[in-house]
């Protein structure tokens, strides 16, 4: 078995297909059903953003709402 971070992980995946939403939680762009300032729902959990996280996953999501919504 091979150990790695969660920072190393999420450095390796492609960043424009997956965001870090929690210190436990890497997940995929288009797995994300609904989110707001509290929480993401993907169809199987409901996770908490995390307060580290949270800036950033907004501004990510704002993005990607632009881009895909024009």
């Amino acid at each position: 078995m091979i150990a790695m971070t969660m920072k190393r992980i999420i450095a390796e995946l492609p960043k424009d297909g997956f965001v870090r939403v929690h210190k436990s939680y890497i997940i995929p762009f288009a797995k994300i059903k609904a989110y707001n300032n509290e929480t993401v729902t993907t169809d199987a959990l409901k996770i908490a953003i995390g307060r580290s996280y949270k800036k950033s996953f907004l501004e990510k999501m704002q993005v990607r709402k632009k881009t895909v919504f024009g």
